[in-house]
């Protein structure tokens, strides 16, 4: 999932929830986010391969063009894997993009997904119930 796209509970009193491993290069606050709440609450819903239209990977930016972003991608998703092993393992993408694979927690349930057409563009659908309301 984008990074740009999520829902948290918000605890502004729990330190335990900062961003301090990627506030300094600005790359896989999304990841970092997950292990934190996830290390907190004991329970993360997160949804890859989910996303919408955008350039995130564009010729300029916030954070720089893709070129400029492959190495702070890199040090961040190492970075992550070394302080939180048990939660994920590093993986390099066919184009050079340095993500993190977590490990699916003991227990945890696999949702089957569907695509729909919304727009002409491909869209994941998570069952009949989120499938009528996306097309009413």
């Amino acid at each position: 999932m984008c990074g740009g796209l999520y829902g948290i509970i918000n605890r502004p009193e729990n330190t335990n929830m900062l961003l301090t491993l990627t506030a300094r290069n600005g790359q896989k606050e999304d990841v970092e986010r997950s292990i934190r709440y996830f290390v907190e609450d004991g329970i993360v819903i997160r949804f890859n391969r989910i996303g919408f239209v955008t350039k995130n990977y564009g010729k300029v930016g916030g954070l720089g063009t893709f070129k400029q972003r492959l190495e702070p991608m890199k040090d961040a998703s190492e970075l992550l894997q070394q302080t939180y092993p048990q939660y994920g393992k590093v993986f390099c993408r066919r184009n050079g993009m340095t993500e993190i694979r977590f490990k699916k927690a003991a227990g945890a349930p696999t949702i089957n997904f569907s695509y729909i057409y919304i727009n002409g563009y491909a869209r994941r659908a998570i069952g009949q119930k989120v499938l009528e309301q996306t097309l009413s």
